[in-house]
């Protein structure tokens, strides 16, 4: 007799066969997913004859391609994203980077690494863990894809969230470094955080990778705050 091992969704505790810590139908179906068209700015859906999303066009060149974003930054993607920061809920890296494998594999490209958004010192200690690290991991373990630690905080830039884009700028000069002996020039990179909401942190962190063809770099997201 054979015995089907089932998981419970990690959010309503209902059985679930879909693999270790995937969501129920039911759960998924409540996902804020983004779909159809994408901003390549910022990787959240829109409609419209225009190149960008009204947001995206107001703001400088984007230092990438284009932009992947799972989800809205709401509802149950919310609850996930804030538990895994702060509350140690490691285990949603493994629900939400199988969301965006599948996403990727459905409409994203083909890509040599993928390069998470790094903690500074500080916060890494206190937090013992960088969620975007988590996060670029189980996406480069579904879609077998190198996960290459190219960059290093060394400005401790404080919480972001109470400032404007100009503030962030700011606030991000020169707050990332690239690695020495890590050459990514050539390579197709996914550069890979858990929220976007200015997109300050992304512009900062795709500019210190030093390529020359900022057009080789694509950027995922989970999250797309207001």
């Amino acid at each position: 007799m054979v015995t089907m091992t089932l998981f419970p969704c990690p959010l309503c505790g209902s059985p679930d066969n879909g693999g270790k810590n995937a969501l129920c139908p039911e759960c998924r179906n409540e996902f804020p997913f983004f779909t159809g068209e994408r901003c390549p700015g910022c990787g959240k859906s829109f409609s419209g004859v225009l190149a960008m999303c009204p947001a995206c066009l107001k703001e400088e060149a984007r230092p990438w391609r284009r932009a992947w974003a799972l989800g809205d930054l709401s509802g149950i993607n919310r609850k996930m994203l804030l538990a895994l920061k702060y509350n140690g809920a490691t285990f949603y890296a493994r629900t939400l980077g199988k969301l965006a494998a599948d996403m990727l594999l459905e409409h994203g490209g083909k890509y040599d690494c993928i390069v998470p958004v790094p903690l500074h010192i500080f916060r890494r200690l206190s937090r013992t863990y960088n969620q975007a690290e988590l996060l670029a991991n189980e996406v480069g373990k579904q879609l077998n894809i190198p996960v290459i630690n190219a960059l290093r905080r060394v400005k401790y830039t404080g919480k972001q969230t109470a400032r404007n884009r100009e503030e962030r700028l700011k606030n991000l000069k020169k707050a990332f470094v690239k690695i020495p002996g890590i050459n990514l020039e050539g390579k197709k990179v996914l550069l890979v955080d858990d929220v976007f909401t200015t997109g300050a942190t992304l512009s900062a962190a795709a500019k210190a990778l030093q390529i020359k063809d900022l057009y080789s770099i694509e950027v995922l997201v989970f999250g797309r705050g207001k």
